[in-house]
């Protein structure tokens, strides 16, 4: 049996309310806007479902980074990030665990661009805060289907991506 629960935000359409969460969304596209590249940091994986090889770090680089690529979007080296500007963290966080009686997969992704930025008011750099995320959380028996969810949260990340670097013809 295949369950899958995916977080999405209700947006109303009353009033400020609906506004708000327009301007909420129109500034995280905005947060993306220039960014040539990022560094992709991997969150460590659950070590008993990477050390019997079902989902891997590598596996996860296979599923993100031809994509990333294709759309132009660099991937930067630690040295190249931190001579950046902003120093641009595409964050992955794939926290996997097995069932022990179902043997179903329970799962939450999380996908984050981290940049440093400063705050207005006093003019302090807050390093590695979070500009844009996405995230979903699910069940299944099935582990490809944790690798199919990542790839549409990275399909989403690209799309706003887009949004905010459109393609010059």
């Amino acid at each position: 049996m295949k369950r899958l629960i995916i977080l999405i935000f209700l947006f109303f359409p009353y009033g400020s309310f609906a506004q708000d969460i327009q301007e909420e969304l129109d500034s995280r596209i905005k947060s993306l806007k220039e960014i040539d590249g990022f560094n992709i940091l991997i969150e460590k994986l659950n070590p008993d479902i990477e050390q019997r090889g079902l989902l891997t770090e590598e596996q996860i680089k296979v599923d993100i980074e031809p994509k990333l690529k294709l759309l132009g979007i660099k991937i930067l080296t630690k040295e190249e990030k931190y001579s950046t500007i902003g120093f641009p963290t595409l964050y992955i966080n794939v926290d996997c665990t097995q069932l022990e009686k179902t043997g179903e997969f329970i799962y939450n992704i999380s996908i984050e661009v981290l940049q440093q930025v400063t705050v207005v008011f006093n003019r302090i750099i807050v390093h590695d805060a979070v500009t844009w995320n996405a995230g979903l959380f699910g069940i299944s028996s099935d582990i490809g289907k944790i690798r199919k969810d990542l790839k549409d949260g990275i399909d989403f990340f690209c799309n706003d991506y887009l949004k905010a670097n459109p393609k010059k013809q």
